[in-house]
């Protein structure tokens, strides 16, 4: 039983280590994946994937990869870093076609990035040969925002794609006697607007869809609905199509092949154009809720008509750039500043990229003016007052030293003085009593002296 009972504890222990030691090594685990990971097209078609992080339970602020792809079944249209959770670049994305490879390297701003999907950058691919086409990372690294960079990275996905001579089948938006055995809707891409969620400020839009063998004519169509029906044919079939001078906002742009057996489905794609600034754009210097405070506080009032104010970029003086977005208050509070006059310049910057700029000169709180010249008094009086007090006390203490040795040498006096007086006072008696001691009559001297004269 005792035996048994030994056994238990040591079972438990043991797990219990074995559980602390593995424990670390999950925590605080970030992926580096791709999306969609799979999936079928045709050989000349062009599909996007796109690589993303996944950082649930510490927040990341930096991540690097290199991607690699088989150069004989595909090769990059283009990269695209719309809708990326990078603010900055320390290595932009970069491909080569010849080496199948894609290097990036980007930064999060604090306080980092959490979550478990991060886009990073978006791949645009084209199919070349029949076969399987598998994207992998040779390396990367995903960097903890804990001052210390640690690389949190616990894994890295990879994509399989199978690529065919076919293009996958897609289910027509209406069907009509004789449409049943007509071309699926193709897939359209944008080498300019690729990202359908997102602002362009580029108003000159490409679109491209691969053409079946059997494709005789093609109908294209942009317009502002999204259930508009391509009119426009063209004779022979086209595969790309460039915009030039669209007016700004939401767009789709559409297409639709026919064969011998008819008109197929249609393929719609939604893209977004903001080309004009901020229209609207005023800096207010407010008061500040803490009066003694060394920062000054702006009311920003920034208006875009199309896409809507994203965030603003604001330097103080010569400073660096700060990137700010408004937290629904639209108050800005600047970093400490110094007495005197500074300068505030700020771009309204919309989901587009566009930019409206606006600067005003300020001072620090009159508070805080009024505040640092007393400080500034104080400094001076202050140690003023000091080394007043100071000598003072070692004038008093002087004093205070020579009043006690006065004292103390006072005291000495009388009581030599009173020392003397007794020592004088007992020679006194002594000399008394030797005098009283000589004047007494010796015993039997009147007799000896009758003797005598007889």
């Amino acid at each position: 039983m005792e035996k048994n009972a030994y056994l238990k504890i040591f079972a438990s222990a043991a797990f219990t280590f074995a559980f602390l030691a593995i424990t670390p090594q999950f925590a605080h685990a970030a992926k580096l994946y791709f999306s969609p990971s799979s999936g079928s097209h045709a050989v000349g078609t062009v599909f996007q994937v796109s690589v993303y992080a996944s950082s649930a339970d510490q927040a990341m602020n930096a991540a690097s990869g290199i991607v690699t792809f088989p150069q004989d079944k595909l090769e990059i249209a283009s990269l695209s870093k719309t809708g990326s959770i990078f603010s900055l670049w320390a290595q932009e994305p970069v491909f080569s076609n010849s080496e199948g490879r894609i290097n990036f390297e980007g930064i999060v701003l604090n306080p980092g990035f959490t979550g478990a999907i991060g886009k990073i950058v978006s791949i645009n691919l084209r199919a070349k040969t029949v076969g399987e086409a598998r994207l992998v990372f040779s390396s990367g690294s995903a960097l903890a925002n804990d001052g210390k960079g640690t690389n949190i990275l616990s894994g890295l996905g990879d994509a399989v794609f199978s690529l065919g001579g076919v293009a996958p089948a897609t289910v027509p938006e209406a069907t009509a006697p004789g449409e049943i055995d007509t071309l699926s809707a193709p897939t359209i891409f944008s080498p300019t607007h690729p990202d359908p969620d997102r602002w362009y400020a580029d108003n000159n839009p490409k679109f491209m869809w691969a053409l079946p063998r059997d494709a005789t004519a093609v109908r294209l169509l942009v317009e502002r609905t999204p259930a508009a029906v391509p009119t426009v044919t063209y004779i022979p079939a086209i595969s790309s199509r460039e915009l030039d001078k669209l007016e700004n906002g939401i767009w789709y742009f559409s297409v639709r092949l026919r064969n011998d057996a008819g008109w197929g489905a249609i393929s719609r794609f939604r893209f977004q154009i903001d080309t004009e600034p901020p229209n609207v754009f005023n800096i207010t210097q407010v008061q500040s809720s803490n009066f003694f405070s060394a920062r000054a506080s702006f009311l920003f009032n920034a208006e875009d008509k199309t896409s809507g104010v994203e965030h603003y970029e604001i330097q103080i003086d010569d400073g660096d750039t700060i990137l700010w977005r408004d937290d629904g208050t639209h108050q800005y509070e600047t970093p400490l500043v110094g007495t005197g006059a500074h300068t505030i310049t700020a771009k309204a910057i919309d989901r587009a990229g566009n930019a409206t700029v606006r600067s005003a000169t300020f001072a620090a709180p009159a508070i805080f003016i009024i505040g640092t010249r007393i400080i500034g008094f104080l400094a001076v009086a202050v140690p003023v007052v000091a080394l007043v007090l100071v000598l003072l006390f070692i004038l008093w203490h002087g004093w205070h030293q020579i009043s006690l040795m006065k004292g103390k040498l006072k005291k000495e006096v009388n009581e030599a003085e009173s020392a003397l007086h007794r020592a004088f006072d007992s020679l006194k008696e002594d000399v008394r009593e030797h005098i009283r001691r000589l004047k007494k009559p010796e015993p039997g001297g009147s007799s000896r002296k009758r003797r005598k004269k007889r």
